[in-house]
């Protein structure tokens, strides 16, 4: 009869059962750390790179819902992928400090509130011509998106360089995870995030400034118009979000309030007179001489132009100097 060591085999399962639980728990371990915070930060603009944001959710400590992460149209979809495609990134140091980590890294993309002023600055002449002539708005928003996309992947376009710190925390299941703030968003978009606060910071603040004052709105210029003017003034229209052509009203630094009409001595079909009132007199100056400078270099475009404070004029250049000039002189006479 056969002895059987059942002690050993006994102690051979215990010890391969010791073993087992060893390994497991090492994996699970190895799991949980994860890899070193760098190796998550690369992980994290690899994917960038790639607009690939269910990854890059990955490696986030937010709580976020990656179905959310969806584009909203082609446009967008191609505008993302050429901004985030010419990220580049150089790990310059990594820090631990029980579950915290700090990764110094230097980021490269592309400078994007230079390379949308390069667009809208180039486009303007074009843009403000259709203003005129009542193009299509869809047609120019169009345009100024295409142009925007061909100037995010010429090879020549603006690049900036910031070095940011990349917090991070250690989470038990997750492994090392970004903290995101507006250093890291503003690294990816070459500023642009706080080139847009900053501006709507200024916006607000005019606001703040001006709400003490009295305002004079654009109806009561067009009511004191109609005074003396009633007979020539036709089609007057209020301008909203939903009938403006050029989609400025209410944007920062644009004009608040919009009044249109036409004159009918006037000889030509556009509707070039109007009044736009400003949340302040230093938008309302960048208004006046961003269209003197498109009428200097279309002068097809002529109209006569005065302002007061934050309240902008201009009537249809069509007219002679003295019908004009008699618009002009009761909009000089208002208390503004």
């Amino acid at each position: 009869m056969e002895f059987i060591n059942y002690r050993g085999i006994t102690m051979k399962l215990i010890r391969k059962g010791i073993l087992m639980f060893i390994l497991t728990s090492l994996v699970l371990t190895l799991l949980a750390c994860g890899a070193k915070p760098d190796e998550s930060v690369k992980n994290f603009f690899e994917a960038a790179k790639k607009s690939d944001f269910t990854t890059m959710v990955n490696y986030i400590k937010k709580d976020v819902n990656k179905s959310n992460f969806k584009y909203d149209d082609k446009d967008q979809e191609k505008v993302i992928k050429s901004v985030f495609s010419k990220v580049s990134y150089e790990i310059v140091s990594s820090s631990v400090d029980g579950k915290n980590a700090t990764v110094k890294t230097k980021v490269t993309s592309l400078d994007l509130p230079k390379i949308y002023g390069k667009t809208v600055s180039d486009l303007m002449p074009s843009l403000l011509a259709s203003a005129f002539s009542n193009a299509n708005s869809d047609d120019a928003k169009n345009q100024v998106i295409q142009t925007f996309i061909n100037d995010l992947n010429d090879p020549n376009a603006s690049k900036t360089t910031t070095e940011v710190d990349i917090k991070l925390v250690k989470d038990n299941k997750s492994g090392w995870l970004i903290e995101p703030n507006d250093d890291l968003v503003n690294a990816i978009t070459g500023n642009f995030n706080k080139a847009f606060a900053n501006n709507n910071k200024s916006n607000d603040s005019s606001q703040k400034q001006d709400s003490s004052k009295s305002k004079v709105t654009a109806q009561f210029v067009v009511d004191k118009l109609k005074e003396k003017e009633g007979s020539y003034m036709t089609d007057i229209t209020v301008v909203t979000a939903e009938n403006d052509d050029n989609k400025l009203l209410g944007r920062p630094n644009q004009y608040t309030e919009k009044i249109f009409w036409k004159d009918n001595r006037s000889t030509g079909d556009r509707t070039d007179s109007t009044v736009e009132v400003f949340n302040n007199k230093e938008d309302a100056d960048a208004r006046r001489q961003y269209i003197e400078g498109v009428i200097k270099s279309m002068p097809t475009f002529t109209q006569y132009i005065e302002q007061e404070n934050n309240v902008l004029i201009r009537i249809d250049g069509q007219l002679t100097p003295d019908q004009a000039n008699e618009y002009l002189n009761i909009f000089k006479s208002l208390d503004i």
